[in-house]
């Protein structure tokens, strides 16, 4: 099935006139009728009346129709080969703090190995304020940020919602006190720690508000006797036998689940939140979007 010969006959059929449709496929009249008598002999039949204007014959209709349909079909086809070869050869760069990272190691290595042939640049930053900052100046394209934090000149789409644990050492009289409870976080309420010390994000970050709401709904100040940015950093604090944390149960691993113990504080503030963002009406790539829908997607 000749696929020119179909688009000959829709355009014959559109502009009902040898002339006009000539003009239309950039090619000689003379050419145009040579072709459609040379497929009226091949079908044996004719698919057209020569009358002005031009008139489809029955058999003229049918061809005319299902010949639209097939080359529609063929060309959403090929915009799709076109659009997954954009894909699969497209450029995006990524960035992510360590906590944006941990609360979804697996996206990144799952993302790489199906577009192996894509120009992927992954960029890890050691402060979320710096990522977000080169989202603003455009040095990323995206990134995986943990909320609450400054989007001002951002967009973004959640991801996940992971809630936050406390952390104490397993030398804590609390972890003696509730080690053999039916349930794999024992439930506390955060006043019982109220001579304890504490491991929070530094002062400047979004996410400590939330915490200094917690501690005031409990009553108290915290003692903090440290400042971090990441919560690797903190967990080992934590599992060296000082101090207390919060972290979601993911980024508890290795020998570190030996030396500490969970607690559920039941206080809805105590969550992270995953996002994925973007300067403020950026163009995402096609790839970009994809990393997107994957992300989605690995949480369903």
């Amino acid at each position: 099935m000749n696929l020119r010969y179909m688009e000959f006959i829709v355009t014959l059929a559109e502009t009902r006139s040898f002339t006009k449709a000539a003009k239309k496929l950039k090619m000689s009249q003379p050419l145009l009728s040579k072709s459609i008598i040379s497929l009226e002999n091949e079908l044996k039949i004719s698919l057209f009346e020569r009358t002005t204007p031009l008139t489809l014959t029955k058999a003229g209709e049918i061809y005319a129709a299902k010949a639209k349909i097939m080359l529609e079909t063929f060309q959403e086809l090929n915009d799709q080969i076109k659009e997954l070869n954009g894909i699969m050869t497209g450029k995006v760069r990524i960035g992510f703090s360590q906590t944006g990272y941990n609360l979804m190691p697996n996206i990144l290595p799952k993302f790489c190995k199906k577009f192996p042939k894509a120009d992927i640049k992954i960029v890890q930053a050691f402060s979320a304020l710096n990522v977000r900052d080169r989202l603003i100046k455009d040095e990323l394209d995206l990134a995986m940020l943990v909320y609450p934090m400054d989007t001002q000149g951002l967009e973004y789409q959640v991801i996940k919602e992971d809630k936050l644990y406390l952390v104490l050492p397993v030398t804590h009289e609390l972890v003696k006190k509730y080690k053999n409870d039916d349930d794999r976080y024992p439930k506390i309420e955060l006043k019982e720690l109220k001579n304890e010390k504490f491991i929070l994000p530094n002062a400047y970050q979004r996410e400590r508000f939330e915490f200094d709401k917690i501690f005031k709904k409990a009553g108290f100040a915290p003692n903090i006797f440290c400042e971090s940015e990441t919560a690797d950093i903190t967990v080992s604090i934590v599992a060296s036998g000082v101090g207390a944390c919060f972290v979601p149960p993911q980024f508890i691993k290795g020998e570190v689940k030996e030396r500490v113990m969970l607690f559920d504080i039941n206080e809805p503030l105590l969550k992270q939140t995953l996002i994925l963002a973007h300067k403020q009406d950026k163009k995402l790539s096609k790839l970009a979007l994809e990393f997107i829908k994957m992300a989605k997607d690995e949480q369903i």
